[in-house]
């Protein structure tokens, strides 16, 4: 064995080991759906766990929820991005769609379409001689179903209704004018720009989070759709090196998607910032309220008398705890 291949071989160990704990720890300030598939690939990579390779159901049911639930992340996305669109173009029809009561509507369809159409790998996914696609026909049909149905077709549309939003607020910002003649007129332009301000926020964030989101998805995609694809080829030992370190890529990008997304808000967005900072000042003002409740009252006493809580000083400074409800951002 070469030397380039036990390198290759030592970088693709390491990264199986601290990356799936990395995405762990940091992927609990994000999101929460991706536990099962990332518990189960540091299991079977550097805990010992055969599952992989001789339980088909195992086997069968995590290989469909971890192409199931991404791709449903990413369509829900794309509904987003639309939505978006929907909420920033001029036209009155296209303005109806962007609704509570359309998102109720379509969410729902959206999870059992996507479901459905990836039950194929229950039926025809193998865990011999590893939890794969099966060689042959399958595999190729397989890998048309990750580049089109979860790679091309969700980030295209994604990448294409993040740029027509863009144009409708360059739009909307060249067309709204400022007039400041009267008080009330004054008042009413202030609220409008601080909606558009809070309005721009989000739209800077959805475009952040979708942008990202498609880049990293279509290139787990491309070297994924390589691994299954070449799986029945002929190979040298050095290329199946470099190919069990590209699956490794692949399985990085696949989980760092799916905890990216509180960074990238925290990053890209002051609005997002202000509003996680008044969340932490709000709790943290709770708990020392609560603390000294329980701390100097007995609640279970019946000679409790509630008067003279409200005559402590102590209390009446912990009045000042921010009311989330009724801040303006």
């Amino acid at each position: 064995m070469s030397s380039s291949e036990i390198l290759i071989q030592r970088i693709t160990r390491e990264m199986s080991l601290y990356t799936p704990i990395t995405l762990l720890i940091f992927g609990s300030c994000g999101s929460f759906s991706f536990y099962f598939g990332l518990l189960s690939r540091l299991a079977g990579d550097r805990l010992g766990s055969t599952l992989f390779t001789t339980n088909s159901t195992y086997c069968k049911i995590r290989s469909y929820l971890v192409v199931a639930l991404p791709s449903l992340v990413t369509y829900m996305i794309l509904l987003t991005t639309i939505d978006r669109f929907m909420s920033t173009t001029t036209q009155v029809r296209y303005r109806s769609f962007s609704q509570l009561k359309v998102a109720h509507r379509l969410a729902p369809l959206v999870i059992i379409i996507s479901m459905i159409l990836s039950s194929h790998m229950l039926v025809f996914y193998n865990f011999f001689p590893a939890c794969t696609a099966q060689p042959g026909i399958y595999s190729v049909v397989y890998s048309v179903y990750l580049i089109i149905w979860t790679g091309i077709l969700p980030n295209g549309l994604i990448l294409l209704f993040s740029l027509l939003t863009f144009r409708n607020v360059v739009k909307t910002k060249h067309r709204v004018g400022v007039t400041t003649t009267t008080t009330t007129t004054t008042k009413m332009s202030s609220q409008q720009r601080h909606t558009q301000r809070t309005e721009s926020q989000l739209i800077v964030m959805m475009l952040s989070q979708a942008t990202l989101s498609s880049c990293l998805d279509l290139i787990r995609i491309a070297l994924y759709a390589y691994f299954v694809l070449s799986t029945g080829l002929p190979k040298s030992n050095y290329h199946r090196t470099v190919d069990g370190l590209l699956l490794q890529i692949s399985i990085i990008l696949l989980y760092g998607n799916c905890s990216k997304s509180f960074y990238v808000y925290t990053l890209t967005s002051g609005f997002f910032r202000k509003i996680f900072r008044h969340t932490i000042y709000y709790y943290y003002r709770k708990i020392l309220y609560i603390s000294h409740i329980n701390r100097d009252y007995d609640w279970n006493s019946t000679l409790f008398d509630q008067s003279t809580l409200y005559a402590s000083t102590r209390h009446r400074e912990l009045q000042t705890i921010p009311d989330r409800q009724i801040t303006k951002y």
